[in-house]
């Protein structure tokens, strides 16, 4: 390197650095801080999950440390007076508003029973081939255009429906909404609104989780809630089947995991609208077993919060020695008396439909007249004690 005549450092008894020789720079505090950390931060992501977690949160204590984090979602700590609550202890509070109601008197005078609130998460859960899917398909038929689900359950607050259908193309999505059409008879007004208010998702083949590993929203998740608040409408039913797609990959046996995933669920349960949200859930194996509760909110296969996050529960378990029957049965309601269970029939197709009276009578005739052809407990040990004597 050559000299510059205005440095004195070799006059001065200083070094000068030869060129291609590095010049060392003292480190300062902040800069051995910031190495300590990022090496730290390196080790662990070298590590399994629970150590790339941790790495997570140490970056953000750094970013917090540096000032670099950005403000938290803003919480009100206020008592219930700053609140300006003192009229929720002498006024009624709103009536809750329904996605599904049943004729007949609640608690409360009213001359329909509620049975699924919207602005809330439920589950519809079942073994595969129950008849999930096409109960949905039918529902998202019903609210988008007012008429009944089931021929039971009335629509008060028809609206617009996002059908996610995460085992489905499209051509099995058009055989479903063939049948169900069908069996609904969809006027052509009718037909016209569910073609207008009904988003369907087709994703078979398609990998859709909807939070990361970290509980994290995935960028399809944040895709469908932008599209869900920039739309204008109010939507009023948001349906995910099954579960299992759409959920992070710890999510059927981790609780905590469990518990994100319902949180982000709940999160769109205020959109627009204020949509019910629901999950189309598998049941266990040993529900679906001879001696299973198929019907039981502990049939839901997977981490206990699930079914805990979930405000209402209900079944689809196909009936004994009836394979074109399933019955529904709600095993958990958070907002009033679980409804009675209700048999369906399967038509041509798969769609569903209530049991008629004489129906109902001719099956109850036949399960009775099965059941009296069985021999009893007592006659299966006299015919096994005479064998042996035999």
């Amino acid at each position: 390197m050559p000299l510059d005549p205005d440095d004195d450092r070799h006059a001065r008894g200083e070094d000068i650095p030869t060129e291609g020789e590095q010049v060392e720079i003292p480190e300062t505090p902040a800069d051995k801080a910031l190495r300590e950390h990022f090496a730290r931060v390196a080790r662990l992501q070298a590590d399994h999950v629970a150590g790339k977690r941790e790495a997570l949160a140490l970056i953000a204590e750094l970013k917090l440390a540096l000032g670099a984090l950005s403000e938290p979602p803003q919480l009100h700590w206020h008592t219930l007076r700053k609140l300006g609550a003192a009229e929720w202890f002498a006024m009624a509070p709103p009536r809750r508003r329904w996605l599904l109601e049943l004729p007949g008197l609640d608690d409360e005078g009213n001359k329909k029973i509620g049975v699924v609130p919207l602005g809330k998460v439920g589950m519809l859960a079942a073994a595969g081939a129950a008849g999930k899917t096409m109960a949905l398909v039918q529902l998202a038929l019903a609210v988008a255009t007012g008429r009944e689900w089931l021929d039971i359950y009335t629509t008060p607050n028809p609206g617009y429906v996002l059908l996610a259908l995460g085992e489905e193309d499209a051509e099995e999505v058009q055989r479903r909404l063939y049948a169900a059409g069908k069996l609904m008879r969809l006027t052509d007004e009718q037909v016209q609104l569910a073609l207008d208010r009904i988003v369907v998702q087709p994703l078979a083949g398609r990998r859709v989780a909807l939070i990361d590993e970290h509980g994290n929203d995935s960028d399809t998740f944040r895709w469908i809630k932008h599209h869900l608040q920039t739309s204008g409408h109010d939507w009023r039913l948001i349906a995910f089947d099954p579960l299992s797609r759409f959920a992070g990959a710890d999510t059927e046996k981790d609780n905590a995991a469990a518990t994100a995933f319902i949180e982000a669920m709940e999160s769109l349960a205020e959109m627009p609208g204020k949509p019910a949200v629901i999950l189309a859930h598998h049941i266990t194996k040993n529900a679906r077993s001879a001696d299973g509760d198929a019907k039981s909110v502990n049939a839901a296969r997977g981490a206990g919060a699930l079914t805990d996050g979930a405000r209402w529960v209900a079944n689809l378990e196909p009936k004994e020695n009836s394979r074109d029957r399933v019955e529904l049965a709600f095993s958990k309601s958070n907002y009033g008396p679980p409804p009675g269970h209700v048999v369906l029939v399967r038509e041509n197709g798969g769609a569903l439909r209530a049991e008629k009276p004489a129906e109902r009578d001719a099956r109850i005739k036949a399960e009775q007249d099965d059941q009296k052809s069985k021999p009893s407990a007592d006659d299966e040990s006299k015919t096994r004690k005479a064998e042996r004597k035999g």
